[in-house]
């Protein structure tokens, strides 16, 4: 491969994200569906994001799909004024330039922007190439408020970036259903609900849970503040007070300073004994790492704003084929007691202590893993989800050249 800007011919889809390939979910999951019967392109940053994970540059394939991803240089990891300010003009601003002319000079019948951080590149893409636009929005949109996040900063343009694009015509995606009502108002005419579900061929062969005494609990992602991790610790260091036999392993990168501070947290609280630490897994061992639990958990503080989304965590786990302990949010409660699949908790220290205990004298593991899997079986997939998108942008018949060759 040559490198993108020296394409021959035209791809029927370019996907844009800030995230490579192999750590943005629902770009790689839209890239890698898509890629199925089309001609796809993936072009992104080799590095973006609160945990600083980095995927390698340059040009290659994965499943199917043509990837390019920009160099970014290293950034620096707190989230003061200062380092948001170096980061954006060192690094992120660089590498932006050169992912927007990549952009525009790769010619494609479909844009599929990830963020509306990019809606320039989208705008810019249809205005020399008359492309259709469609733009993925995951998280809730003007709500990124960690001040840690570079996002934050990007997030207050975000409703006028979002107008433009609805003014030209773009298709919208969202993960959370009660987003799209917000979208209409800011003038787009095709709204899609996308769950964040996984692909089919990522979740693991079913088992049923291992009979254990104690009950095993995973926690898997990001680590990150807002993520409760401190209250979740708290709330281990109760059960281990009062005998239970509950033990939690925690799965995930994060800035290594945080992760000191959480683990002093453990040992400190009495938890040392029934928590464990364990480094990020692969996506492909993401569902099996599930598996090997009985419950997994998946809690955001509530007093964030950006945080009442029905997470990934929760669809993945489910899907693979356990139940799930969810904070009690709109979006969790919602989607937990109409499929029955876990149980819901405030997100104290008490409150998750007792639901944790109540499930591990209380529930049937075995017979809510069956169901979790069912539901995995017949609808909550990504390739169930994404149909509508295929249909949205006349996808399935009306593009040429769609044979993945």
């Amino acid at each position: 491969m040559n490198g993108v800007e020296e394409q021959n011919g035209s791809d029927t889809v370019l996907v844009v994200s800030l995230g490579s390939i192999r750590f943005a979910t629902r770009p790689r999951k839209t890239a890698r569906e898509l890629a199925r019967s089309l001609r796809v392109r993936y072009l992104a940053l080799q590095s973006a994001g609160r945990v600083g994970r980095v995927d390698r540059a340059g040009t290659f394939e994965s499943d199917g799909v043509a990837v390019h991803q920009v160099r970014v240089r290293p950034r620096r990891a707190s989230g003061t004024a200062a380092s948001k300010i170096a980061n954006i003009f060192l690094a992120y601003l660089p590498a932006f330039v050169r992912l927007f002319w990549i952009a525009l000079r790769t010619p494609a019948e479909v844009v599929i922007v990830t963020n509306p951080a990019l809606a320039l590149i989208a705008l810019t893409h249809r205005w020399r190439y008359g492309s259709r636009v469609m733009i993925d929005i995951a998280e809730r949109p003007g709500l990124v408020t960690a001040t840690d996040s570079l996002a934050s900063v990007f997030s207050k343009f975000e409703p006028f970036s979002l107008r433009a694009l609805a003014r030209r015509g773009a298709i919208a995606t969202v993960a959370v259903p009660s987003d799209a009502n917000r979208l209409r108002e800011w003038g787009f005419g095709a709204v899609i609900p996308l769950r964040n579900a996984p692909l089919s061929s990522w979740r693991a062969p079913y088992a049923d849970p291992v009979e254990a005494h104690e009950l095993r609990c995973v926690v898997i992602g990001s680590i990150f503040r807002g993520r409760a991790y401190e209250i979740l610790i708290q709330a281990l260091a109760i059960c281990s007070a009062r005998g239970a036999r509950i033990k939690l392993e925690i799965v995930g990168p994060g800035e290594q300073s945080y992760l000191a501070e959480l683990q002093e947290l453990t040992r400190r609280s009495g938890a040392g004994d029934v928590i464990t630490w364990r480094e990020a897994v692969d996506s492909d061992r993401v569902s099996k790492t599930y598996m090997d639990a009985h419950v997994g958990i998946v809690l955001y503080e509530p007093d964030d704003p950006g945080n009442d989304g029905l997470s990934n965590k929760i669809l993945e786990c489910v899907s693979s084929g356990r139940p799930v302990l969810a904070g009690d949010l709109p979006e969790n409660r919602a989607f937990v007691t109409e499929n029955e699949v876990g149980w819901l908790t405030s997100v104290t220290a008490e409150a998750i202590a007792d639901a944790l205990m109540h499930i591990h004298e209380n529930a049937d593991i075995e017979e809510m893993s069956r169901r979790c899997r069912n539901l995995g079986n017949t609808s909550l997939t990504w390739e169930s989800d994404f149909s509508r998108v295929r249909d949205a942008l006349a996808l399935t018949h009306n593009i040429t050249g769609a044979n993945n060759d």
